[in-house]
C-alpha cells in the first residue's frame, strides 16, 4: 500500500503515529472493535503493549491498515470515530492532517 503523499512527502503512518497519541485509556479497544479488530487481535496487542498506551492504539490502526488495504482510509477512520461518539478524536485527525500537509482534511471538500 502507498502510504506517501509524493508532493508533500507525509506519511498516513506518521498521522496514526500521532493520533494515538490522543487515543485515551478507555478509547484504543473501542476502537479497535469498531474498525473491526478480532477479540484475539485485541488480546495480541494488549499482551504486546501492556503498559504502552501509545503503542497500543498505534498497532491497533496499523492492524486495520494490514487488513483493509486501500480502503483504510484516513476519511473511513474518522467515520468510525464519529459512529461511536468520538467526534472530538475525528477532529483531531482532521487537525493533524492539516498539520501534515493532506490536501483532502477529513471531511473536507477538494478544492
Amino acid at each position: 500500500m502507498d502510504d506517501q503523499l509524493p508532493k508533500q512527502g507525509f506519511s498516513m503512518t506518521r498521522v496514526l503515529n500521532r493520533l494515538a497519541g490522543e487515543v485515551g485509556s478507555r478509547q484504543w479497544k473501542k476502537i479497535a472493535r469498531e474498525i473491526g479488530l478480532t477479540d484475539a487481535e485485541i488480546d495480541a496487542i494488549e499482551d504486546c503493549e501492556r503498559t504502552n498506551l501509545h503503542e497500543k492504539a498505534y498497532q491497533t490502526f496499523r492492524r486495520w491498515r494490514m487488513k483493509n488495504g486501500r480502503r483504510a482510509t484516513l476519511d473511513a477512520l474518522a467515520g468510525h470515530l464519529r459512529a461511536i461518539n468520538m467526534a472530538a478524536l475525528a477532529d483531531k485527525l482532521e487537525d493533524i492532517q492539516n498539520q501534515n500537509g493532506f490536501p483532502n482534511p477529513v471531511g473536507k471538500p477538494p478544492k
